[in-house]
């Protein structure tokens, strides 16, 4: 309640401040078909023709596009819409961010719709099925995956005389090798690799082997595993094998911009480092790219490990027109893969994978077909890269505190993890408090 207190607030201010906020196309009598308005910030919608397909084999229905400036009010401006107008009736939702969006009630369950159509989540959707729902309830249909993996600069490789990445490497040949690569000084220096501070990218090859939540759910951020994988991160910055954590604050420096401009010469990413591959006005590299599979935590992780997370279509629950939508949600998800790919990003829709979406997927990239394959890799194996349980919006927002201050050198690594531990037990606590 007290996350949806401040978004009325919010709210509020959107509205006498004059931003722009929802309110699309209404039926009248002159338009008597059921409008539907599709909220998203992925500009490259506009030219995307799966809208006026359904609408021509749809007549009833017009689905209206809408596309919110993509910038960092951009997941709050659609939360104060979603509460505030039922204006909204489909809105594309970023990776991770459905599960809290759905514990404060901003989304419709879409169980009812799954039930009656006779759906099989996992056959869709395989281990991704599980970002589709929260508390064993359906809230979102998901539209596209962000597949964890390591880009790295081949030509820099070779110029170096330094082997590719293994595809079975573990989180300490990783960073060996990122020390190998390092060179040069000043303005000139290249770095080995790249790690952004996004929460949770700091412990990636840790929830390989262990989970946020012990058995009793409490937090488990105390962990060996999360201790090594922060001294990890911390070793690379220190040493200056990577762009260091204070560094990036400080600059805004992103993954794409630092691998694209060979100041590094790999980065701990994910597919949607395809999507600006192909944007080679924005990002006009002139080297080979290689793809390899994420780092393993140690030795006793089997090998193609990755991490992952989805973006999805939702009903938001303020939504007059939930029967519609879905309509369109699925066909969207359903018939619009080779779109979706297109793009750049991956489709999370499996039925429709064949040679021809990865041909899309990859177009105008210049990755060899080997590499690209490492991406839609089956026995590829993932781990979800967030808390999601009691108190995770808090659990989130927690370890970025801490560990931003740990990696600023303003606290010790068993202090930040101590403090972590603790306040998130005392949010769960509350959490359980109120039920």
């Amino acid at each position: 309640m007290k996350h949806i207190r401040n978004l009325t607030v919010l709210f509020m201010l959107i509205v006498t401040g004059g931003l722009v906020f929802a309110g699309g196309l209404r039926e009248t009598a002159a338009n008597p078909k059921t409008i539907v308005n599709y909220y998203t910030w992925e500009a490259n919608e506009e030219a995307n023709p799966i809208i006026a397909q359904f609408n021509a084999e749809n007549p009833s229905i017009e689905v209206v596009l809408h596309v919110v400036p993509d910038n960092a009010d951009t997941q709050t401006k659609l939360d104060v819409m979603m509460m505030g107008s039922s204006d909204v009736d489909v809105v594309q939702i970023a990776d991770g961010q459905q599960f809290a969006k759905a514990k404060n009630g901003l989304l419709r369950s879409i169980d009812d719709f799954i039930t009656r159509d006779g759906i099989d989540m996992k056959a869709n959707f395989g281990s991704y099925e599980e970002w589709a729902k929260y508390q064993d309830k359906y809230y979102v249909y998901p539209r596209h995956n962000s597949v964890g993996c390591v880009f790295y600069n081949k030509t820099m490789f070779d110029e170096l005389g330094i082997a590719y990445p293994p595809q079975d490497w573990t989180y300490a040949e990783y960073a060996e090798l990122a020390k190998e690569l390092t060179h040069g000084e000043g303005a000139k220096k290249v770095y080995g690799t790249f790690n952004h501070i996004r929460p949770g990218f700091w412990c990636l090859t840790a929830l390989q082997v262990t989970p946020f939540y012990k058995a009793d759910g409490t937090a488990n951020i105390t962990a060996e595993p999360f201790k090594d994988d922060l001294k990890m991160r911390d070793y690379l910055d220190d040493n200056g094998y990577e762009k260091s954590y204070s560094d990036i604050m400080a600059t805004g420096t992103l993954q794409n911009t630092e691998f694209f401009g060979k100041k590094s010469a790999m980065v701990m990413a994910a597919s949607w480092m395809v999507r600006d591959m192909k944007n080679k006005d924005k990002y006009p590299y002139d080297f080979e790219i290689g793809v390899a599979y994420f780092p393993r935590f140690d030795e006793s992780v089997t090998p193609k490990q990755s991490w992952g997370s989805v973006s999805a279509l939702a009903i938001p629950s303020t939504s007059k027109k939930a029967d519609a939508a879905w309509q369109f949600i699925r066909y969207y998800i359903e018939k619009g893969s080779i779109q979706i790919a297109k793009g750049g990003t991956v489709p999370a829709y499996l039925p429709a994978y064949n040679d021809e979406m990865i041909a899309a997927f990859s177009e105008g990239t210049g990755l060899a077909a080997e590499e690209v394959l490492k991406i839609f890799d089956p026995e590829l194996s993932s781990v979800m890269k967030m808390p999601v349980g009691e108190a995770m919006n808090e659990y989130n927002s927690i370890i970025q505190e801490e560990t931003s201050l740990y990696f600023t050198k303003s606290k010790t690594l068993d202090q930040a993890i101590l403090d972590m531990e603790s306040r998130v037990n005392k949010a769960i606590l509350a959490e359980r408090a109120e039920k």
